[in-house]
């Protein structure tokens, strides 16, 4: 993925330290490294995990599944983003009531769908469907918004995504 310059396919050119952001990614992702992108707010960081999501799924021809978890709070923010820079991947957004959750988990099966984008929230639900769901699939690819919620190690996110 060695550019001097990379367009998404919205039409949106990266900075050039995007860019380096998103080379970086690549090469974690090929030495299966997890790893943490970290810099000041507003920088970035959403367009360049999209990047990423689209390297895989154009360079790598990986079609998913990939999962997005975030704060409620900006889950309409990353909706957003993925559609406007990367209209070629197919985002299901998995949140709401009890109700709600039931009709998308049947949707599920039947929907193809390359990034699934929930919340902590929804995460942290005692849903048993939903959580069998998600040990059912093999996800290419977890990215977790504000990660440092995952610094405590007894915490029940980081408990449920060690078992994902």
């Amino acid at each position: 993925m060695r550019q001097s310059m990379l367009l998404l396919p919205s039409g949106i050119q990266l900075r050039a330290y995007q860019l380096d952001g998103v080379q970086w990614l690549t090469q974690c992702l090929a030495n299966q490294q997890g790893c943490i992108l970290g810099d000041e707010m507003g920088l970035g960081k959403t367009c360049q995990t999209i990047s990423l999501l689209l390297y895989m799924r154009g360079a790598l021809r990986q079609d998913g599944p990939f999962l997005v978890l975030s704060p409620l709070s900006v889950m309409d923010n990353w909706r957003s983003e993925m559609e406007c820079l990367s209209p070629c991947l197919k985002v299901l957004c998995y949140y709401g009531d009890k109700d709600k959750r039931a009709e998308l988990q049947r949707d599920m099966n039947n929907t193809h769908y390359h990034v699934l984008l929930t919340t902590y929230e929804v995460m942290m639900i005692i849903d048993s469907k939903y959580a069998s769901f998600l040990k059912r699939r093999k996800w290419k690819v977890l990215v977790v918004d504000e990660a440092h919620r995952l610094k405590n190690q007894n915490s029940l996110l980081h408990k449920i995504l060690m078992e994902v």
